[in-house]
């Protein structure tokens, strides 16, 4: 997934103030899915191209080059 763009949320009062971050991602990849177990295909509910949503600790980081993919 590539980083698309980060938005920041504040919530909460005084010393119980928090910040949360989301990243927009666009996926750049999928696999067909995964089969159950009478053999059926899932398919993946995303497709290349479509923007996402994905919590600041979402998954591991990997930069390659000049871009960073989660």
């Amino acid at each position: 997934m590539e980083k698309v763009s980060e938005s920041k949320e504040e919530k909460g009062m005084g010393k119980e103030k928090w910040q949360r971050r989301e990243w927009n991602g666009k996926v750049i990849a999928t696999s067909p899915g995964t089969h159950n177990k009478d053999g059926k295909l899932i398919h993946v509910s995303v497709k290349e191209g479509d923007i996402v949503l994905l919590p600041e600790y979402g998954g591991p980081k990997v930069k390659l080059g000049d871009k960073e993919y989660v």
